[in-house]
């Protein structure tokens, strides 16, 4: 599904490769996670837990970490100024 999106889109010359790649990735991530609440009785299992020592400052899984590599994508190509071609 998500790579047919991605076909028809592209095909249409007016998006940028990178935000492609970005919505793939938030589309991933988010279908991921809605696969992880049917299966698991509505929770999203998170299995990375990131510190240093006693200190934890982050827990999530690998669709958590495709969500926010599409919106770092986007935040990125707005600030490069990347625009559709018309």
């Amino acid at each position: 599904l998500v790579g047919a999106t991605i076909y028809l889109v592209r095909e249409t010359h007016r998006i940028p490769v990178v935000t492609l790649i970005a919505i793939a990735l938030l589309l991933g991530g988010g279908i991921g996670n809605l696969i992880d609440r049917l299966v698991n009785e509505g929770r999203v299992i998170d299995f990375m837990n990131v510190g240093i020592g006693s200190l934890r400052t982050g827990v999530f899984n690998v669709a958590d970490m495709a969500i926010m590599a599409g919106v770092g994508l986007i935040m990125l190509s707005a600030l490069r100024g990347d625009r559709t071609a018309a």
